[in-house]
């Protein structure tokens, strides 16, 4: 699984962070050597207070694309799930 948090620290302060949010992207274990599918969860705020979005990227080109562009084609999913709603 990755896992992508996201805080805010006011005036560059660790110790008064604040959690935003939190990407989880897992495998869902039904692709290929060569192609993922992926469950995507994304909670907006703390675990107990926030809200839940989930979506699914199929078919991703994991050897020859980055962590980074995983997370951009999730982030990409869950805004025009949003956007259909």
């Amino acid at each position: 699984m990755i896992r992508i948090t996201c805080e805010l620290w006011p005036g560059g302060d660790e110790r008064r962070k604040r959690l935003l949010g939190v990407v989880s992207i897992s495998n869902d274990g039904t692709g290929t050597y060569a192609r993922g599918n992926y469950r995507i969860m994304l909670r907006r705020g703390t675990p107990a207070t926030g809200k839940l979005r989930c979506t699914e990227v199929f078919d991703f080109p994991r050897k020859t694309r980055s962590v980074f562009q995983l997370l951009r084609w999730a982030l990409n999913r869950l805004h025009k799930e949003k956007n259909l709603s």
